[in-house]
């Protein structure tokens, strides 16, 4: 059949693009595409704005100076999608999408990346159907021509107390049309791993498989080793635990390792009491590697030694809080199998409680379908990869100098990039969604909240179904485990008054605050965290019904470093914290931790927020005298503690105490109305109007009462002047109308009358 191919024209490359800005998105998936030459690798991202959409958007990203984008499309595949979408990575820059889109029902979407094309740089197929619910998939050669094939798992019935078995397709083709199907009646299957079993040309399926059908099955169940060759569908080997075993093998995926580099691989297995290695030129016997509550981390041929590998795995001692990293060579000689050079270190400097946890998860992801958090890379460049697990970073797989590394709470280490002048660690961060109840809360339990993208393991690996969602950050590639051992710094939390509980938490710029936040009633009595006040506390304390849970992000602006400054967010607790009464509450309780790039955690801090609206009183009087323009005038006034001052837009002061305060101005020498300002330290602000002049303010004098003065002075000197006058005499006219209107005659001066 003839595939159908949507091309995808580049998308225009921001020049200038912010790194932080592309990678630091919500992604559900990538890949890394290998560009050779000491160059940039390319990534391949999913991500999806809504799991039940119809759309998975896929973007190639590329990195010169900066990442920018070389192509994008938004693939519809015309039905609801009911899971988050996934990458397998099939070699020659050839991708399959996988998707849920119902019960029971999927969809594989065949990819293809030509970086290099000049029509499109990405190239996506018609789906194509699949009848059930893939819970599995990876990629191998199966018919040993070369190319890969893509392998999916599904159960045959959508009833999960059903136990009709799992059906294997294998498809092929640049359509991935072509398929062949194998049934595996009967058992379900669990952890599973691709490689070469039989001795014949092409990969084959090995998987720990039950005779019960639920997820997380009872300890004590039926299990099977079992290896089916993919080319016909035969079984290889069936290797049944003896009925009743109380100790099973994990239904975690084997670890796979050529020992020798013969072609022909091994597997690591483990129970709850031991892990083991299987050799199948050997009659599949198993060789016992390291005993008593251990749980593997990683295996790979060694670089030091020919046909031999190294292991390294975590061990739990007694009493509970002693624990152990192991590491030991596997050799092969005469065609047998032997552990050599075990060794064992134990963890005494580490926080026991923090181990506790580390190993805990560890047991989780063993006992289910998680992918293992040790991470191996060659971070000092000396030829043998470091281990770095949850608070474990041990030089040479496990043989050299252990310290202590980092948490990786939500954090996924992928891949070393980069060239060797400015190589970086491509890390996965995840974002932190709140679990169910009873679940624990912030942990880094696979599944929960640490990613497992593609780029996780080895190209092709089997995988389980999706990751949770994601940003992806470029670290620098640390010199020692000190480094991402290294305290992280708390956020800063204040005393905090809000008018309606919008808050700022400040830290660095670009880390991330977890945030527990509860409401209290107007009858609690007490405000202390209690427990939240650790970080075990912190992170797995029980949660009341009314608090809020979840992580927040202080922004990176734009041309700067991450955490290279100080950057608030604001964080709207009133809008976020279930109210625990009818009435709002007065006071709530706010606990914040720092959440590193490493997934490394600081110290909890605390404060208690209280609902304020009432606002500050505020007096300002006028002055009469002040100095003249252009010296500084005073106001004074009265308001309350803790409020800041500000007459228009200039400074400001803030008062200690409740009283009087005063601010400085220049005041014109005429009237001049000022705005006066009071806030106090939730936001509340009361404004008053003083109209004031400089110099002084004669709009102040009591001129009703000068001018009254005025008038009797004006009186008595009129009255002093016409004392030296004789009396005038009153005449009378006749006005307009007729009437009389009395004038007065100036008399003559001289002596009036007399006896002549």
């Amino acid at each position: 059949m003839i595939a159908t191919w949507l091309l995808v024209a580049p998308a225009a490359s921001a020049a200038d693009g912010d790194p932080e800005g592309i990678l630091d998105r919500q992604i559900v998936d990538v890949a890394v595409i290998d560009r050779g030459g000491g160059l940039w690798p390319d990534l391949l991202t999913l991500d999806t704005s809504d799991p039940t959409s119809s759309t998975v958007r896929v973007t190639l990203l590329r990195r010169d100076v900066a990442w920018s984008v070389l192509g994008e499309t938004t693939v519809d595949v015309d039905r609801s999608v009911d899971s988050t979408p996934w990458l397998v990575d099939l070699g020659e820059r050839r991708f399959a999408v996988v998707l849920v889109v119902g019960q029971p029902e999927s969809v594989v979407l065949p990819l293809r990346v030509d970086p290099d094309s000049r029509v499109s740089p990405l190239r996506v197929g018609a789906p194509v159907a699949v009848e059930n619910m893939v819970s599995g998939a990876g990629a191998a050669d199966v018919d040993g021509d070369g190319t890969s094939e893509l392998v999916v798992a599904s159960s045959m019935s959508d009833d999960p107390r059903s136990c009709e078995g799992n059906k294997v397709e294998v498809m092929s083709g640049d359509d991935l049309q072509q398929r062949d199907t194998l049934v595996v009646p009967g058992m379900r299957l669990a952890g599973a791993a691709l490689g070469e079993w039989d001795g014949r040309p092409g990969a084959d399926l090995l998987a720990n498989a039950y005779e019960s059908c639920p997820d997380f099955p009872d300890p004590g169940e039926r299990h099977h080793l079992l290896a089916i060759r993919l080319s016909d569908g035969s079984t290889i080997v069936d290797i049944p635990t003896a009925k009743g075993d109380p100790t099973p093998p994990l239904p975690s995926d084997p670890l796979v390792i050529d020992v020798d580099g013969d072609g022909r691989d091994e597997a690591i297995v483990s129970t709850d009491l031991e892990i083991s290695i299987v050799d199948p030129t050997d009659g599949w016997r198993s060789v016992t590697i390291a005993s008593r509550n251990v749980l593997p981390l990683v295996a790979m041929r060694s670089p030091i030694g020919p046909s031999s590998a190294l292991v390294s795995w975590l061990r739990r001692e007694n009493p509970p809080g002693a624990f152990e990293l192991g590491s030991a060579r596997i050799t092969k000689v005469d065609s047998s199998l032997s552990v050599a050079s075990a060794t064992s270190r134990a963890l005494s400097e580490l926080p026991p409680d923090e181990v506790a946890r580390a190993f805990s998860v560890f047991q989780d992801i063993e006992r289910g379908h998680g992918s293992r958090l040790a991470w191996m890379a060659d971070l000092d460049g000396d030829g043998c990869p470091e281990v770095v697990a949850p608070l474990v970073w041990a030089g040479c797989l496990g043989t050299g100098d252990v310290e202590l590394g980092p948490l990786l709470l939500d954090t996924r280490p992928l891949t070393v990039i980069g060239p060797a002048a400015s190589r970086r660690v491509l890390a996965a961060l995840g974002s932190m969604p709140v679990p169910a109840l009873g679940r624990g809360l912030f942990s880094f339990e696979e599944g929960e909240f640490v990613p497992a993208p593609a780029a996780a393991g080895p190209p092709g690996a089997w995988r389980h179904g999706p990751s949770a969602s994601f940003g992806l950050a470029e670290l620098p590639v640390p010199t020692a485990a000190s480094v991402i051992g290294t305290p992280v710094a708390a956020p800063r939390l204040d005393p905090f008054a809000s008018t309606g509980g919008l808050i700022d938490i400040t830290g660095p710029t670009g880390s991330r605050l977890l945030v527990r936040a509860l409401g209290l009633a107007s009858t609690d009595t007490s405000t202390s965290p209690g427990p939240l006040l650790t970080r075990g506390g912190f992170l797995e304390a029980d949660p009341s019904e009314v608090e809020f849970i979840g992580m927040i992000r202080i922004p990176v602006p734009a041309g700067t470093i991450p955490g290279a400054t100080l950057g608030s967010v604001p964080f709207d607790i009133k809008a976020k914290v279930r109210v625990p009464e009818a009435a709002p509450p007065s006071r709530w309780t706010v606990v914040a931790v720092t959440l590193d790039a490493w997934g490394n955690l600081s110290d909890p801090v605390a404060t208690t927020v209280i609902y304020d609206m009432t606002p500050p009183t505020l007096e300002v009087g006028a002055p009469f005298l002040t100095a003249p323009w252009p010296f500084d005038a005073a106001l004074v006034g009265t308001s309350d503690a803790g409020t800041t001052i500000r007459i228009g837009d200039g400074p400001s002061v803030t008062l200690d105490d409740d009283g009087p305060f005063e601010v400085r101005t220049r005041l014109a020498p005429w009237p001049q109305t000022l705005e006066v300002t009071a806030v106090d330290p939730s936001g509340n602000a009361t404004t008053t109007r003083v109209s004031v002049m400089g110099g002084v303010d004669l709009r102040q004098l009591p001129w009703p009462e000068i001018a009254a003065v005025a008038i009797i002075a004006a009186v008595l000197v009129s009255s002093l002047r016409g004392g030296r006058r004789g009396p005038s005499v009153a005449v009378a006219t006749m006005g307009a109308d007729g009437e009389h209107v009395p004038e007065i005659e100036e008399l003559a001066e001289g002596p009036v009358g007399g006896d002549d």
